[in-house]
């Protein structure tokens, strides 16, 4: 009987270890186990656990495209981060495709993704109640080319949860110049929305449709959309939208001007201590009669077609929050700014920054009546 225990013990022992995570490495050049993202995704010996750790280079050609994890729970890792290591998808895919229900632990960081055109999701595309992760990457110049999710797709009652990356000059023919996110759930945390485009609504990001999203300590910055919701816009869904700054978005160009920062449509959002400021066009925010978002402790301020706030809202301020340096879009709080604890009756802290230099007073820093500044941004 000892004898018995004792090898079903040695046995479970060497499966262990052979069921041990490996690490491969990526390497352009040639040195590593693998010369290509898909190439290793698609190895047999590549087994869910494991790491692919991709060295500095930039990434071309079909196999670093539609790169398909197949249900491998893997974690694609930039040993270098995003400044040096690029998946140049030359405008004829998108980089990856998550469609055989992975879990969350399928995860990609510290890439730079560009150049993607796809028909939905420029650089992700994540269906048929799929997961994954997104951690410190740097998502620009991609392109939903008939469709929605300029950086990143995500529908069919999928998940995706993205964390400290930039969406940077992506755009939309549709809806989500930087992501769109259609039924299911997703996380934008501590995310960077810059220059991205929705050809009908939602320039920096789209939540639709029963999706349930949480936006925390991010920051939209020049996002536009034609028509609804500049920074963002929620559709017929549930979301928390807290600690964020949206500075000079545009919304109705089209001739609509509703919500430069965020629009709301049908839907009761909880909205809380962020910074809407200085919408090129449109106001803050703006719902249809049938939304009922939940406003408080936010700083709604000099936008271009007004600051009026719908909805149901409490304890906010309409006072120039004292940015350190919005020309240069150092959105970073002044230390006399009423959004940080010390200016303010709730003792909250406003938007996705914080302090980052002295007193300011209100001569440079605001920003109500010179729109020339604003505009210089746009150009």
């Amino acid at each position: 009987m000892l004898r018995a225990l004792c090898t079903t013990a040695v046995l479970l022992l060497l499966c262990a270890v052979h069921a041990a995570a490996s690490t491969w490495i990526v390497d352009v050049n040639g040195t590593g186990h693998y010369i290509t993202i898909g190439g290793a995704v698609g190895a047999s010996a590549v087994a869910s656990g494991d790491t692919l750790l991709v060295r500095p280079g930039t990434y071309t050609g079909s196999m670093n495209r539609w790169i398909d994890f197949a249900g491998k729970e893997l974690v694609i890792r930039s040993s270098d981060g995003p400044a040096s290591t690029v998946i140049d998808c030359e405008e004829q895919g998108t980089a990856f495709w998550f469609h055989s229900q992975e879990l969350p632990d399928a995860t990609v960081e510290g890439l730079t993704i560009a150049n993607g055109r796809a028909p939905y999701g420029g650089a992700f595309f994540i269906e048929q109640e799929s997961s994954c992760t997104v951690r410190d990457c740097v998502i620009q110049d991609c392109e939903a080319t008939s469709g929605d999710g300029g950086g990143i797709n995500c529908e069919d009652d999928s998940h995706v949860y993205v964390y400290n990356t930039t969406f940077k000059d992506n755009r939309a023919q549709s809806y989500g110049g930087g992501a769109m996110i259609w039924g299911g759930s997703a996380i934008f945390q501590g995310c960077h929305f810059e220059g991205n485009h929705g050809i009908t609504t939602g320039g920096g990001l789209f939540i639709f449709w029963g999706a349930d999203a949480l936006i925390d300590s991010c920051t939209f910055v020049r996002n536009t959309a034609y028509y609804y919701g500049g920074g963002m816009m929620i559709n017929q869904a549930t979301a928390i939208v807290e600690d964020c700054t949206f500075f000079a978005n545009t919304a109705g160009v089209g001739g609509s001007f509703r919500g430069g920062g965020i629009y709301c449509h049908e839907c009761s959002p909880t909205i809380v201590r962020n910074i809407i400021s200085h919408s090129y066009y449109g106001n803050g925010i703006d719902c249809s009669e049938a939304a009922d978002p939940q406003i408080s402790h936010c700083d709604i301020f000099a936008n271009a077609h007004g600051d009026s706030l719908c909805g149901t809202h409490w304890d906010n301020l309409f006072e120039d929050p004292l940015y350190c340096d919005p020309t240069s879009e150092d959105l970073s709080l002044c230390e006399d700014s009423p959004c940080l604890p010390e200016g303010n009756d709730w003792g909250v802290t406003m938007g996705g920054i914080g302090q980052g230099c002295g007193p300011c007073g209100t001569g440079a820093a605001n920003l109500e009546a010179s729109w020339g500044l604003i505009k210089a941004l746009f150009r």
